[in-house]
């Protein structure tokens, strides 16, 4: 199974409606006080492939907070602002890669990505 793996939940934020993925094998970060996990989101693109992949390779948590995404994780060296400014559904050539430590470590092969309405995970 990918390491990636995903379990859809719904939520508001800022007044707008979304579908996000919560990464269950590692984004999640234990909050001390309470002793509960707390969610963290990364962005998510589609391919051709018919496979998710994320944007780079960090995600942020509900709590604010920035950990790393789970290495060998499949990503796209792009960075999310990018990704953001484009209009939904947009495909565009990127380059894929394994996540080790934080960073998007290329793989030397391309395919086609897009832009989905909703893209956290």
């Amino acid at each position: 199974m990918s390491p990636l793996v995903q379990t859809t939940i719904c939520l508001f934020c800022f007044g707008l409606a979304g579908i996000f993925a919560v990464n269950s094998a590692t984004s999640l970060e234990w909050n001390s006080e309470e002793n509960y996990p707390v969610p963290c989101l990364s962005g998510i693109l589609n391919t051709t492939e018919n496979k998710a992949v994320t944007v780079g390779c960090n995600a942020t948590c509900l709590n604010g907070t920035h950990v790393n995404v789970s290495d060998n994780t499949t990503c796209v060296n792009i960075s999310l602002p990018r990704v953001e400014a484009m209009p939904v559904y947009t495909n565009f050539s990127c380059s894929i890669g394994q996540c080790k430590n934080g960073t998007c470590v290329s793989l030397n092969r391309n395919t086609t990505c897009e832009r989905p309405p909703v893209m956290w995970a």
